[in-house]
């Protein structure tokens, strides 16, 4: 089993993992002899099969949690579009009902900046706010409100998963 330092890890590998092909044309063979001695994968003792099988746990743990913890694991860490967009759909709804925001793609656009934070592709307020043609301290001004809401969902999402992970020796 694979061993990871924290939840995000896991989860960041186990949705990158599943975007694999399980063998490459070049080693059918090789691949189709299952876990052995020549089998191993550069990360240990797990065959890509093995890999599969502990993303696939992994996910499926995920997908077990209420709807709105499952949808901010799609909307995070998912790669597959329709569950991203799902993910997006149901977050976005309940940030609706959570913040009071009524322009639905300022919301959306202030979630996926909440979620990506840090990343290559978060958009800035100041793009944020070119998109709608609103200065940038508008944008500034409900960007609180969306932390926020997301804060909560985050840490119900991570308080729900972390023992489950540490139980089963996932993370350290």
């Amino acid at each position: 089993m694979k061993v990871f330092r924290d939840t995000d890890a896991v989860l960041r590998w186990a949705y990158a993992i599943a975007q694999q092909p399980i063998c490459k044309v070049s080693d059918a063979q090789r691949a189709m002899a299952g876990a052995s001695a020549t089998n191993k994968s550069a990360d240990g003792d797990l065959s890509i099969q093995d890999q599969h099988g502990q993303a696939a746990m992994i996910r499926g743990h995920v997908e077990a949690l209420p709807e709105l913890l499952s949808a901010y694991g799609w909307a995070a860490y998912s790669w597959e579009d329709s569950e991203r967009k799902t993910g997006n759909h149901v977050l976005n709804t309940h940030l609706a009902a959570a913040t009071g925001i009524m322009n639905g793609q300022m919301r959306f656009l202030l979630m996926r900046r909440t979620i990506e934070f840090g990343q290559v592709r978060c958009l800035s307020c100041e793009r944020i706010a070119e998109k709608f043609g609103v200065h940038k301290r508008t944008i500034q001004r409900y960007e609180p409100k969306v932390k926020t809401a997301m804060q909560a969902v985050t840490a119900q999402f991570f308080e729900a998963l972390d023992p489950y992970f540490q139980r089963s020796g996932l993370i350290r």
